[in-house]
């Protein structure tokens, strides 16, 4: 099985099987993150070798959130132990692609592999559909019964946006719209 197989099967689980009120963690943010992905990982020079387990973290990142949404990381690793064997991966794949998934929800860096899943996750963070997407988040984190106030919510976002750093150039360069631009928006 191929990388584009695994994708399209990840794409079609959040399609079928996720809960209607995923509206941020959907599969169209797994698609987004596959693609920041393969753009950064060409431009940053990944080699072949290191992409194949970085693009199978970057589709498998987000599928905990179907099952289990109080431990997505833990969903998500199960999910990569059940799926790669069976589809022609190698165990070393499924020890590296689960390493990398663990180290973006830990927000540790330690390969290039790290750095490009870091930015191509919070790549959202610089985009102009940014406070479309934070609404989306901040409705299902309500329907998840992780709400807080209004005034918090924003509060956080601001720290993020102020805190938040791309690693990689390539990421940096691509940021659509500035730190000051997406707070001034989150204000209004």
């Amino acid at each position: 099985i191929k990388l584009q197989d695994i994708e399209e099967m990840i794409i079609k689980l959040f399609d079928e099987e996720a809960p209607p009120n995923l509206y941020f963690h959907n599969s169209s943010m797994v698609k987004s993150i596959s693609n920041q992905v393969e753009l950064l990982s060409v431009a940053e020079n990944l080699p072949e070798e290191e992409y194949i387990n970085l693009k199978l973290a970057s589709v498998f990142l987000l599928t905990g959130y179907i099952s289990d949404y109080e431990k997505p990381m833990e969903a998500s690793l199960r999910l990569v132990e059940e799926m790669l064997p069976g589809s022609g991966f190698s165990q070393e794949n499924v020890e590296i692609t689960n390493k990398i998934i663990m180290n973006s929800f830990s927000d540790h860096q330690e390969c290039l592999s790290d750095n490009i899943l870091h930015d191509a996750r919070y790549d959202y963070l610089g985009r102009v559909d940014y406070i479309k997407l934070t609404e989306k988040l901040l409705r299902e984190r309500t329907e998840y019964d992780n709400h807080t106030d209004t005034k918090t919510w924003i509060d956080s976002l601001i720290k993020q946006q102020n805190d938040h750093q791309f690693i990689t150039k390539t990421a940096r360069l691509l940021r659509n719209v500035a730190i000051e631009d997406q707070i001034a928006e989150l204000q209004k």
